[in-house]
């Protein structure tokens, strides 16, 4: 999904570019970007260029410029890549003219666990459209070990922005660790329904918990074979972890090249 930002001066609407690419992209996975970081050749001075740098003479175009298919097909795709081609474009094209009215897109990342028995999950509703929206936005369980999810909530967000909401989950009792947790969001503004889901395994209750550090390392019992000490090197909660070193092993005299 080629965007017209093969210019070197940026301007406040090229920001949007990306965000719209991004949204456009979102069902077919392509590629987007400026042509050298898509196409991988420069194609400066393009009709999608004059569309939106040029306001002179008329408004400023937002124009993309998708490459339908795999680059091993080439230009000329097999006729049985036709259709298929066509239907990975079909949602861009739908959304690419809501974006001159309403259009929203929702995103929820509360990570791929979920800890506990109670979790804050957090949804983003961004306004692509040119007008203010009005968006009923609910979480409804599919789940069953969902036991309560907190109510629908009404936001107003204006054009080209970002709201959040926060909806509260519980998890019955009975929930083991290692279930999964699912849920769907839905969003409906201007007649327009918007669905996404939410996949988590859960974690269940803490049975554990060591705040480590420099001075807590010392109340482990250390396996004296073993190079066991705090690092930064990966962590699951930041900003340390207990990381074991290997013992450097001199290579045999009689096995050079071991």
């Amino acid at each position: 999904m080629v965007h017209p930002s093969n210019f070197l001066e940026i301007i406040p609407d090229s920001l949007l570019l990306d965000q719209f690419a991004s949204l456009l992209s979102k069902d077919n996975h392509y590629n987007y970007g400026s042509d050298l970081e898509t196409v991988g050749y420069s194609t400066n001075g393009s009709s999608d260029d004059w569309l939106f740098a040029e306001t002179l003479d008329k408004e400023r175009v937002f124009s993309f410029t998708p490459e339908v298919g795999c680059s091993e097909e080439g230009f000329w795709p097999p006729t049985s890549s036709i259709i298929p081609n066509c239907h990975s474009m079909l949602e861009t094209n739908l959304k690419l003219a809501k974006l001159a009215h309403s259009t929203i897109d929702l995103k929820a990342r509360p990570g791929f666990v979920f800890s506990g028995r109670n979790q804050s999950i957090n949804v983003e509703i961004n306004n692509f459209g040119s007008i203010e929206q009005s968006v009923e936005l609910r979480l409804t369980p599919i789940s069953s070990n969902i036991s309560s999810i907190s109510p629908t909530q009404n936001i107003l967000v204006s054009p080209n922005t970002q709201s959040t909401a926060s909806f509260e989950v519980s998890l019955t009792n009975q929930t083991l660790s290692s279930e999964v947790f699912k849920c769907k969001i839905t969003g409906i503004s201007q007649g327009i329904i918007y669905e996404d889901t939410i996949v988590q395994f859960v974690l269940g209750d803490t049975k554990f918990e060591d705040n480590i550090s420099s001075a807590a390392l010392n109340s482990w019992i250390m396996n004296p074979d073993k190079a066991w000490s705090l690092t930064t090197e990966t962590y699951h909660s930041a900003p340390n972890c207990i990381t074991r070193f290997s013992q450097c092993i001199p290579m045999s005299s009689e096995h050079p090249n071991r």
